[in-house]
């Protein structure tokens, strides 16, 4: 069973992007937290990177990379952490932008992202993408913020 986690309930099997497929899964998650209450929606979130940890240590003794691409539940488990304070529910489109910005990053791995891939274990495999969904995050509140300034600007006295 956690093997079947490890591996995206099959998604990581998919010879094409498996990790980005990972990543699309979780944002049905993030969909679905979206709904909560910020107070319920954060220790949910967590719940899920430590889960994400747990299950990508037990699944890296299936195969014989460290971060075999098969295993996406770091990606799965993790994304919601890109929009864990973000209004997506109501704005769609933010979430779109939410996974692109996610999915760059994960390719660049920026520090400390980079350093902690090499971590032991599913502590390495799944905080790695913490990381860089925190980023994201940063950055897409930082939009946020920006677009609300701007319409509040536009608004006439």
């Amino acid at each position: 069973m956690i093997h079947w986690l490890a591996i995206g309930l099959g998604l990581g099997l998919i010879p094409f992007v498996p990790g980005t497929m990972g990543a699309l899964a979780g944002v049905a998650i993030a969909f679905g937290l979206a709904r909560l209450r910020l107070r319920w929606r954060i220790p949910a979130v967590a719940l899920l990177v430590v889960l994400a940890i747990g299950i990508c240590e037990y699944g890296k003794a299936d195969f014989e990379q460290k971060d075999d691409p098969r295993i996406v539940a770091d990606e799965l488990l993790t994304f919601p952490v890109a929009t864990v304070a973000l209004p997506v529910a109501r704005q769609p489109g933010l979430m779109a932008a939410t996974f692109l910005i996610s999915q760059g990053l994960d390719g660049l791995k920026p520090p400390p992202a980079s350093g902690i891939e090499s971590w032991p274990g599913g502590l390495g495999i799944a905080l790695d993408d913490t990381v860089t969904n925190l980023y994201t995050l940063g950055i897409m509140a930082a939009v946020q913020a920006g677009r609300r300034r701007w319409l509040n600007r536009q608004r006439p006295s």
